[in-house]
C-alpha cells in the first residue's frame, strides 16, 4: 500500500537468487513500513510485493548493477537495500532524515580499499590521480543508502558509474563510490549502525538494530532474536554460535580490581568490588576472575 509517491524503497536484483532475496527483504520491510517498493532488474515480474518492476537494458551480472544511475531514483527521496537485507523495524524516519542533507551511508567496517582504475603510470603502479583520495576519507558501505533527489545527486551518481566502469576489477563498487564522494559536495548523513548491521561481523550498537545487512545459516528470525533480545549497549561478535552479545557495560571483576591498583585509587577498591560481587555468585565470581 502506498504511502507518499515521492518516497520509496529500491531493489536492484539481476538473477533468479536475488529477485528471490529482494522478494524476501521487501516481505521484511512491509511487516513494519507503508512503503512504496520499486524492484529494478534484468526481468519484468508481477507480484504482490513490488509497486513497479522496471527492467535494466543491459545487466552486467555483478556488481556494477547495483551501482545506481539517475534514473534509478523514481522518488524524490530513495531508500536503497541490498538484497540480503532483513529489516526488524520502521525505518521511514530516514526520509525525515536525509531532508537537510543529500545522502546518508554508514562506514564500511575495515579499512577501505584505494581506488585503482585502468590509468597505469606503469603495469604496478597506479596514476596519482586515481590514489587521490586520503586515507583518513574512510570506505562507506553502499548497501543501504538513503537519497534526496536533486542535481547534486544526479551528479554523484553519474560519477560513480563512470568510476566504476574505468577500475581495474568489477567486484566491489565501494572503492569507486568513495572516491565519488570525495570528489563531490555533497552534504553526507552518517547512519548508525543499527541502520546497517553488517551480518556476521563484529559491531558495536546501542539500541535495536533496524536493518540487519548480510547472510547467516541459521535465518534472520534467529539472527533478529539474537541480537535485538536486549536493547543496551552491546557489543555483537563471532565469539560463540550463531553470535556472542555482550554488554558494554559487563565489567570483569579482574579488571576492575587491576585497573584500580594501577590507577593507584585504592581507597575505593573495597567498596567498588562488593558492589560489582553482589551482583554474582560465588562460582561467577572465580569464573570472572580467572578472565
Amino acid at each position: 500500500m502506498k504511502q507518499n509517491d515521492s518516497e520509496g524503497i529500491v531493489y536492484i536484483a539481476t538473477g533468479d537468487k536475488y529477485i528471490n532475496e529482494a522478494k524476501k527483504s521487501a516481505e521484511s520491510v512491509l511487516k513494519h513500513n507503508n512503503v512504496d517498493i520499486t524492484l529494478i532488474s534484468d526481468k519484468k515480474i508481477s507480484n504482490n510485493v513490488f509497486d513497479e518492476c522496471r527492467v535494466i537494458d543491459n545487466p552486467k551480472y555483478n556488481m556494477g548493477d547495483s551501482v545506481l544511475s539517475p534514473s534509478q531514483l523514481p522518488y524524490n527521496k530513495t531508500i536503497f537495500l541490498d538484497t540480503d537485507t532483513y529489516v526488524t523495524s520502521p525505518i521511514t524516519d530516514l526520509f525525515d532524515s536525509i531532508e537537510q542533507f543529500d545522502l546518508g551511508c554508514s562506514f564500511n567496517i575495515g579499512t577501505g580499499i584505494p581506488y585503482k582504475d585502468i590509468k597505469k603510470i606503469d603495469s604496478n603502479v597506479c596514476s596519482e590521480k586515481s590514489n587521490s583520495v586520503p586515507e583518513s576519507f574512510c570506505e562507506f558501505n553502499t548497501g543501504v543508502l538513503v537519497f534526496r533527489k536533486s542535481t547534486k545527486i544526479c551528479d554523484f551518481l553519474t560519477k560513480w558509474n563512470k568510476l566504476y566502469e574505468k577500475q581495474d576489477e568489477f567486484e566491489r563498487n565501494q572503492p569507486s563510490f568513495r572516491k565519488a564522494l570525495f570528489e563531490s559536495d555533497i552534504q553526507l548523513l552518517p547512519l548508525p549502525r543499527e541502520y546497517n548491521y553488517r551480518l556476521p561481523k563484529i559491531a558495536e550498537v546501542h539500541d535495536k538494530v533496524k536493518i540487519i545487512h548480510g547472510r547467516h545459516p541459521v535465518g534472520y528470525d534467529k539472527i533478529d532474536d539474537c541480537i535485538n533480545s536486549k536493547l543496551e549497549s552491546r557489543v555483537i561478535s563471532r565469539t560463540d554460535w550463531p553470535l556472542d552479545i555482550t554488554s558494554i557495560n559487563d565489567i570483569s571483576i579482574k579488571f576492575m580490581i587491576l585497573y584500580i591498583l594501577n590507577s593507584g585509587d585504592i581507597y575505593n577498591m573495597a567498596d567498588l568490588i562488593k558492589t560489582k560481587w553482589n551482583n554474582y555468585s560465588l562460582s561467577e565470581i572465580i569464573n570472572r576472575i580467572s578472565l
